[in-house]
């Protein structure tokens, strides 16, 4: 059994065409209900005419004029369902013609499934069935089988408007639900799109910000050192071209995935992205003319290429690793040129990676020959470790260095 009050939406609104067949359908529904009445009425004549009585004449045209009000205030069903629904079941009680306003007024009223309202309108309803078997009808039928019509019918009334109610709020939620869904998705998908930005984002500053960093200190040297030799001129302006070649090769590749999919474009896949198996080329970028030496200390003290315990590192994690100490590097260039560097990677297998990234203090002929800063590296670095569960340090030291330090779980 529902619950006295169940939750109901609004009606939807009605079309022309919905106000037009429900009006249709009273009209024939009252049209019969009247022809019946007219017949009960009638007084046949023994050359075959048909005649009615002045009492029966009087109460046609009562039933004619009570249910020809009722017609236009059907429209008003739906703001005032229960008053609408009791005035229309008394005149009900002295009109025929009011019936099919009368049954629409109550299957609207039991839309609302309320049965508080259900209980308000079946008394009038009940009662106007009995009163009118006795007021209009020639031959009344017994009061039982009038109490018990009139409950069924109206029983019947009631259970058809509880099955539109339901229907319609039905209806209304499976809508409310697909648009939900179709919201959550936009949502979804403009948060992956996001997530993209930010992941290329990421991939341009860690990408451009190395290269250029190179190529910015190559080209200082260049432009201050006067005691170099031609040969070391070229390959310094060597090294500037081929920096400056990579970089674009390189944003090339990260933006490649911005190509797929698009019309007439095959698209390009991205590459893989370095590990910690790399970082003997990473480091190897730095050297000679004005840049300090990095040392590079691994588990096992040789080539990260050829270190067993390095390679044992998950992908993801590496990957990280590799970007934290392309990072910090790229800071020290940024902001320490000149100075000396020491990258720490120590693994625990199945625990953690900790990278360290510690610089002396620039030499004094840098101090304050810095290159702009995006502010953002740090910031990128937390979000790389935070994705697979890591922290990160940072922090000057008391003789003017820098120390850079990030933990990674060995399991994102």
């Amino acid at each position: 059994m529902p619950s006295p009050n169940p939750p109901t939406l609004p009606p939807p609104p009605l079309r022309l065409v919905d106000h037009a067949w429900r009006i249709g359908l009273i009209l024939f529904i009252s049209f019969w209900v009247f022809v019946v009445q007219m017949a009960d009425l009638a007084t046949e004549l023994p050359d075959g005419s048909i005649t009615f009585s002045e009492e029966a004449g009087t109460r046609l045209l009562v039933d004619l004029a009570v249910g020809a009000v009722t017609y236009p205030l059907v429209l008003l069903r739906r703001r005032w369902p229960v008053v609408i629904a009791v005035l229309f079941a008394l005149a009900g009680a002295v009109s025929t013609v009011a019936a099919g306003p009368a049954m629409l007024a109550t299957v609207s009223m039991a839309t609302r499934r309320r049965w508080r309202e259900v209980v308000i309108v079946a008394v009038p309803n009940i009662a106007a069935a009995l009163f009118f078997d006795r007021w209009a009808s020639s031959e009344p039928l017994p009061w039982a089988f009038t109490l018990g019509f009139g409950i069924v019918l109206y029983a019947a009334l009631v259970g058809i408007g509880f099955y539109i109610g339901a229907r319609r709020d039905l209806i209304a939620s499976l809508r409310a639900r697909a648009e939900t869904a179709e919201r959550e998705q936009t949502a979804r998908v403009e948060q992956a799109r996001a997530a993209e930005r930010n992941r290329i984002a990421r991939e341009m500053h860690d990408v451009l910000a190395h290269r250029m960093s190179v190529v910015a200190l190559y080209a200082g040297a260049l432009r201050t050192r006067e005691d170099l030799t031609s040969t070391q001129a070229r390959e310094a302006a060597t090294v500037v071209e081929d920096g400056a070649r990579e970089a674009l090769t390189e944003l090339r590749q990260v933006l490649g995935v911005l190509r797929e999919g698009e019309p007439g474009r095959p698209g390009e896949h991205e590459p893989p992205q370095p590990t910690l198996v790399a970082l003997d080329a990473l480091v190897s970028e730095r050297a000679d003319l004005g840049a300090g030496q990095v040392v590079l200390r691994l588990p096992e003290g040789g080539l990260a290429a050829d270190d067993t315990v390095l390679a044992q590192v998950p992908e993801t994690v590496s990957r990280t690793g590799y970007r934290v100490v392309q990072e910090g590097l790229t800071n020290v260039r940024k902001h320490a040129r000149g100075a000396d560097v020491e990258v720490r990677v120590t693994v625990r297998p199945g625990a953690e990676v900790r990278i360290d990234v510690d610089n002396e203090p620039p030499p004094t002929h840098e101090l304050g020959r810095t290159l702009p800063g995006s502010g953002l590296g740090l910031v990128g670095l937390r979000e790389r470790a935070s994705l697979v569960g890591g922290r990160v340090e940072a922090g000057p030291r008391g003789d003017g260095g820098f120390v850079l330090s990030v933990w990674l779980p060995w399991r994102p």
